[in-house]
């Protein structure tokens, strides 16, 4: 997908673009393959283009955005209650905070270990920050509370399948 689409309310047959819309492509004014879309209380837009591995910011009329982030395979973004950003990254195995960069889940390797995560994916942050992540290879979700060392295995964690204690194809499923 290289545009950004806005429904103006449940049930509308039209809408307008408001990010992208130009062929794919790797200028501030394009987009080539966004994996989520977050907008923030102004309705400033933050966007993850997974092919061309930068984190956008599009502010609400804009006709570009700006890059955030470059040289990260984004998958998953959420925000939180003091605005922090938190962008999943699945090929260096965790989720980092924009700004700073923290590192808040993972960042220990690729593996199956309570410190380690396997192509994150899908986050989301409640209102203490605690982090959930969607750990596609390892198949569970883990919660990992602010300062924590470890994730806690809150779903599945018990291989690939499809018993009450598993998770089968949890890339492509959302986590709220």
């Amino acid at each position: 997908m290289n545009y950004v689409f806005e429904w103006f309310k449940l049930g509308a047959s039209s809408g307008r673009v408001v990010a992208g819309g130009h062929e794919e492509g790797n200028q501030t004014n394009q987009l080539t393959y966004v994996t989520k879309v977050i907008v923030d209380k102004n309705g400033t837009m933050f966007i993850c283009d997974r092919d061309i591995m930068q984190v956008k910011r599009w502010f609400k009329d804009a006709s570009h955005g700006e890059i955030l982030i470059a040289n990260i395979s984004c998958w998953g973004l959420a925000i939180d209650n003091k605005e922090t950003l938190y962008i999943s990254d699945f090929e260096q195995h965790l989720v980092i905070t924009w700004p700073g960069g923290q590192v808040v889940a993972g960042g220990n390797g690729e593996g199956h270990a309570l410190n380690q995560l396997s192509e994150p994916n899908h986050i989301f942050v409640d209102q203490d920050q605690s982090v959930f992540v969607t750990d596609f290879h390892n198949n569970r979700v883990t919660k990992w509370p602010t300062g924590a060392k470890v994730g806690i295995v809150v779903a599945g964690g018990n291989g690939q399948g499809d018993d009450l204690n598993q998770l089968n194809g949890i890339k492509y499923s959302k986590i709220m």
